[in-house]
Protein backbone atom coordinates (compact mmCIF):
# COMPACT_ATOMS: atom_id res chain seq x y z
CA UNK A 1 0.00 0.00 0.00
CA UNK A 2 1.34 3.33 -0.85
CA UNK A 3 2.50 5.67 1.84
CA UNK A 4 1.08 8.81 3.21
CA UNK A 5 3.28 12.21 2.90
CA UNK A 6 3.82 13.49 5.76
CA UNK A 7 4.10 17.18 4.52
CA UNK A 8 0.43 16.64 3.25
CA UNK A 9 -1.30 15.84 6.67
CA UNK A 10 -2.42 18.69 7.07
CA UNK A 11 -3.72 19.40 3.40
CA UNK A 12 -6.32 16.55 4.13
CA UNK A 13 -7.04 17.70 7.89
CA UNK A 14 -7.92 20.93 6.15
CA UNK A 15 -9.98 19.46 3.48
CA UNK A 16 -12.14 17.01 5.90
CA UNK A 17 -12.43 19.79 8.47
CA UNK A 18 -13.80 22.42 5.61
CA UNK A 19 -16.09 20.10 4.32
CA UNK A 20 -17.31 19.11 7.64
CA UNK A 21 -17.81 22.95 8.80
CA UNK A 22 -19.51 23.38 5.35
CA UNK A 23 -21.98 20.09 6.46
CA UNK A 24 -22.28 21.82 10.21
CA UNK A 25 -23.68 25.23 8.82
CA UNK A 26 -26.09 23.48 6.52
CA UNK A 27 -27.39 21.64 9.55
CA UNK A 28 -27.39 25.13 11.61
CA UNK A 29 -25.27 24.38 14.23
CA UNK A 30 -23.69 27.63 16.02
CA UNK A 31 -20.29 28.45 15.76
CA UNK A 32 -19.31 27.09 19.21
CA UNK A 33 -20.43 23.32 18.27
CA UNK A 34 -18.38 23.80 15.06
CA UNK A 35 -15.41 25.27 17.06
CA UNK A 36 -16.09 21.89 19.21
CA UNK A 37 -16.79 19.18 16.82
CA UNK A 38 -13.65 20.38 14.55
CA UNK A 39 -11.56 20.23 17.34
CA UNK A 40 -13.05 16.74 18.30
CA UNK A 41 -12.42 15.79 15.00
CA UNK A 42 -8.97 16.73 14.43
CA UNK A 43 -8.23 14.72 18.12
CA UNK A 44 -10.23 11.80 16.42
CA UNK A 45 -7.78 11.84 13.16
CA UNK A 46 -4.71 12.86 15.38
CA UNK A 47 -5.19 9.36 17.35
CA UNK A 48 -6.34 7.43 14.55
CA UNK A 49 -2.91 8.92 12.74
CA UNK A 50 -0.45 7.96 15.75
CA UNK A 51 -2.56 4.46 17.19
CA UNK A 52 -3.87 2.57 14.67
CA UNK A 53 -1.30 1.01 12.75
CA UNK A 54 -2.78 0.28 9.33
CA UNK A 55 -3.28 4.18 9.46
CA UNK A 56 0.08 4.97 9.96
CA UNK A 57 2.28 5.28 6.86
CA UNK A 58 -0.33 4.62 4.63
CA UNK A 59 -2.57 6.55 1.90
CA UNK A 60 -1.07 8.19 -0.75
CA UNK A 61 -3.25 9.54 -3.78
CA UNK A 62 -3.25 12.47 -6.44
CA UNK A 63 -6.28 14.54 -4.56
CA UNK A 64 -7.22 14.76 -0.67
CA UNK A 65 -10.57 13.75 -1.59
CA UNK A 66 -9.65 10.63 -3.29
CA UNK A 67 -7.21 9.78 -0.03
CA UNK A 68 -10.31 10.89 2.35
CA UNK A 69 -12.58 7.91 0.56
CA UNK A 70 -10.16 5.32 0.89
CA UNK A 71 -9.09 6.48 4.45
CA UNK A 72 -12.79 6.86 5.69
CA UNK A 73 -13.54 3.79 3.78
CA UNK A 74 -11.23 1.73 5.96
CA UNK A 75 -12.28 3.26 9.49
CA UNK A 76 -14.27 -0.18 11.12
CA UNK A 77 -16.31 0.27 14.35
CA UNK A 78 -14.41 -1.88 15.89
CA UNK A 79 -11.46 0.92 15.50
CA UNK A 80 -14.33 3.55 16.77
CA UNK A 81 -14.62 1.20 19.75
CA UNK A 82 -10.81 1.07 20.14
CA UNK A 83 -11.00 5.49 20.44
CA UNK A 84 -13.93 5.08 22.73
CA UNK A 85 -11.70 3.21 25.01
CA UNK A 86 -8.84 4.94 24.85
CA UNK A 87 -10.78 7.95 25.95
CA UNK A 88 -12.26 6.19 28.84
CA UNK A 89 -8.49 5.10 29.30
CA UNK A 90 -7.24 8.57 29.61
CA UNK A 91 -10.27 8.97 32.08
CA UNK A 92 -11.41 12.01 29.55
CA UNK A 93 -14.34 13.10 31.21
CA UNK A 94 -17.99 11.26 29.86
CA UNK A 95 -19.83 14.26 28.29
CA UNK A 96 -16.50 15.21 26.38
CA UNK A 97 -16.14 11.46 25.57
CA UNK A 98 -19.51 11.87 24.48
CA UNK A 99 -19.41 14.93 22.41
CA UNK A 100 -16.50 13.17 20.59
CA UNK A 101 -18.54 10.74 19.52
CA UNK A 102 -21.04 13.03 18.46
CA UNK A 103 -18.88 14.72 16.56
CA UNK A 104 -17.84 11.56 14.84
CA UNK A 105 -21.15 10.03 14.04
CA UNK A 106 -22.17 13.54 12.24
CA UNK A 107 -18.93 13.60 10.76
CA UNK A 108 -19.60 10.26 9.27
CA UNK A 109 -23.01 11.11 8.31
CA UNK A 110 -21.22 14.29 6.48
CA UNK A 111 -18.98 11.33 4.44
CA UNK A 112 -21.79 9.78 3.65
CA UNK A 113 -23.68 12.79 2.09
CA UNK A 114 -20.83 13.48 0.26
CA UNK A 115 -20.31 10.68 -1.72
CA UNK A 116 -16.85 9.71 0.31
CA UNK A 117 -18.10 6.35 2.41
CA UNK A 118 -21.23 4.36 1.06
CA UNK A 119 -21.45 2.45 4.68
CA UNK A 120 -21.60 4.10 8.15
CA UNK A 121 -19.04 3.08 10.81
CA UNK A 122 -20.42 4.80 13.51
CA UNK A 123 -23.72 2.81 13.24
CA UNK A 124 -24.26 1.51 16.78
CA UNK A 125 -21.46 3.45 18.75
CA UNK A 126 -23.07 4.33 21.95
CA UNK A 127 -22.19 6.58 24.52
CA UNK A 128 -20.85 5.94 27.90
CA UNK A 129 -22.44 7.13 31.06
CA UNK A 130 -21.38 6.82 35.01
CA UNK A 131 -22.93 3.85 36.69
CA UNK A 132 -24.40 5.39 39.75
CA UNK A 133 -23.44 2.15 41.95
CA UNK A 134 -19.56 2.54 41.80
CA UNK A 135 -18.79 5.26 39.91
CA UNK A 136 -17.50 3.20 36.70
CA UNK A 137 -17.42 4.49 33.21
CA UNK A 138 -19.75 1.78 31.30
CA UNK A 139 -21.34 1.91 27.64
CA UNK A 140 -25.31 1.78 27.42
CA UNK A 141 -26.76 1.80 24.42
CA UNK A 142 -28.68 4.55 22.48
CA UNK A 143 -32.08 5.25 23.48
CA UNK A 144 -34.33 5.43 20.31
CA UNK A 145 -34.65 9.32 20.01
CA UNK A 146 -30.70 8.82 20.55
CA UNK A 147 -30.48 6.69 17.39
CA UNK A 148 -33.11 8.71 15.73
CA UNK A 149 -30.88 11.75 15.81
CA UNK A 150 -27.42 10.11 15.18
CA UNK A 151 -29.10 9.29 11.80
CA UNK A 152 -30.81 12.07 10.70
CA UNK A 153 -31.15 15.88 10.45
CA UNK A 154 -32.65 15.55 14.26
CA UNK A 155 -29.34 16.20 15.80
CA UNK A 156 -29.37 19.15 17.80
CA UNK A 157 -27.37 21.66 17.59
CA UNK A 158 -26.31 24.43 20.62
Amino acid sequence: MPSIISSNVPNYQAFLEQAFVSFLITQGASEITRKNYVSDLRHFFNWLTTSVERFIGTLDHATAEDTTKHMLGDITPDILEDYKRAQILAAIPSASVNRRLSAIRIFFRTAINLGWIIHNPTQGLTNITKTTNDNRLSTKPLTQTEQTMSQGKSDTFQ
